[in-house]
């Protein structure tokens, strides 16, 4: 009891110092993921190995779930470093046992799950509000575009996470093993990935997955279409859709002399400085987490916002502050642990 109190204390202290530091600042420090991190490693030996043996294996397949997605959402972009040291320390802090329901572990990779709701209903707010700011200004043709690129990037995708579908249940039903929870982490994970990967739009890759993922089908028998496998495809389509939506309403503009370290400024705006001579401006956006400011980068913004070809505005890329999500996810997964128990 006393090593599970401390645990969950150390879980609770780093959510809200972090919720707090990303808000404030938009980055998650170091200086509380470390240490905190060295002595829950401490305590978990401890815990484990004199206290609840039973509990290793589980907790080790919750650890390395959340090193899994940290580091395909680092990886593609979707959240920071920061973000991805948070989730890992938590899986470290919640101890095992009070994540048991009936005969079985509640799985942490729901933090992510219930984390990513969170931030879905928050982004859906944050579209409404935008949809409402520019009423009246938007052409139906932009909207009919709009609309049939979501629906060629729907059909994309559905493609790929259909053949996976096929492929895994498939080498589950040879190796004996059928595991809900496995098969729902591949398919995020996969849809993040392609979905933020160009290469997988191309028709060159796209024809012979589709071609192969037919022949394979019709010599199986698996073609994956039942009302079990509905979930992935809607999971596709709101992706999918949220991410247009938040496309018209991710930027903002703000004074030149508030530009700060950490901030990710509009391709527009770095364009702009192609053509100015003052030195440690930063190169053209890509408008995801690769092109946050460094200090000498945002003094140089600033020295420009001075200068005869400087502008007193420019347009960053809001930033999600996902802390709060994580957070908000750790807690749910906490109440539900608790309920179910």
């Amino acid at each position: 009891m006393i090593c599970e109190i401390l645990l969950l204390m150390m879980c609770i202290i780093v959510c809200l110092y972090a919720s707090y530091t990303d808000i404030r600042y938009g980055l998650i420090k170091n200086a509380i993921i470390f240490p905190f991190a060295v002595i829950g490693i401490f305590i978990d030996t401890f815990y484990y190995i004199k206290i609840f043996p039973t509990g290793v294996r589980a907790f080790l397949l919750n650890v390395i779930t959340m090193l899994i997605f940290s580091f395909i959402l680092y990886m593609t972009h979707i959240w920071a470093a920061g973000d991805s040291k948070l989730l890992i320390l938590i899986s470290i802090l919640i101890p095992i046992r009070i994540t048991v329901i009936e005969n079985g572990y509640y799985y942490g990779f729901m933090i992510v799950v219930y984390a990513f709701a969170f931030a879905f209903f928050y982004l859906i707010g944050d579209t409404i509000r935008g949809l409402i700011k520019i009423k009246g200004h938007v052409s139906g043709e932009k909207i009919w575009n709009q609309f049939k690129q979501y629906i060629k990037r729907l059909v994309i995708n559905s493609i790929y996470i259909l053949t996976l579908s096929k492929l895994e249940r498939y080498i589950f039903m040879k190796q004996g093993f059928m595991n809900m929870y496995i098969q729902i982490i591949i398919n995020i994970c996969v849809l993040l990935l392609i979905v933020r990967i160009p290469l997988f739009q191309k028709i060159y890759i796209l024809g012979p997955v589709s071609i192969a993922s037919f022949g394979f089908s019709y010599f199986t028998g698996l073609w994956m279409l039942g009302k079990d496998r509905a979930i992935y495809y809607c999971i596709v389509a709101i992706f999918l859709l949220l991410e247009i939506l938040m496309g018209e309403f991710n930027y903002e503009m703000i004074p030149t002399d508030s530009v700060k370290k950490g901030m990710i400024l509009s391709r527009f705006t770095t364009i702009t400085f192609t053509v100015s001579r003052i030195k440690g401006l930063p190169a053209v956006s890509t408008e995801d987490l690769r092109s946050r400011l460094t200090e000498e980068e945002a003094k140089a913004v600033l020295k420009w916002g001075k200068s005869k070809m400087g502008a007193e505005r420019v347009q960053v890329v809001r930033k999600v502050p996902f802390a709060i999500f994580i957070t908000l996810g750790t807690a749910m997964f906490m109440i539900v642990s608790y309920i179910f128990r």
